[in-house]
């Protein structure tokens, strides 16, 4: 497997600095999920490969705002079959994973 860097290096974004700084996987409601290969696709957002265990799925930069947390960047997991379902929802807000309902 081809190791891929953790982001494009013309491009800057919350999650990367905050995987920088303590890199593993985060957790969210009692499941760990690794984030890698955070890439920004056009003028769609940021992307990121999520994996679990089991599964590897997709993270996405979702333009949500998080109520009480100025500046914070909200991220939603989703599954790459199927309709794409929302696993999780996340926010790193001053170098801490907030989970989302």
């Amino acid at each position: 497997m081809v190791e891929q860097p953790l982001i494009q290096p013309e491009h800057n974004c919350q999650l990367a600095a905050f995987l920088g700084q303590q890199p593993g996987p985060i957790k969210i409601r009692g499941k760990e999920y690794r984030l890698d290969n955070i890439r920004r696709e056009g003028d769609l957002g940021f992307f990121a490969d999520a994996h679990t265990s089991r599964a590897k799925l997709i993270a996405m930069q979702t333009p949500s705002k998080v109520i009480g947390r100025p500046g914070a960047e909200s991220w939603a997991i989703m599954r790459l079959t199927g309709k794409g379902a929302i696993v999780a929802n996340f926010a790193i807000w001053n170098s801490r994973v907030i989970e989302l309902a």
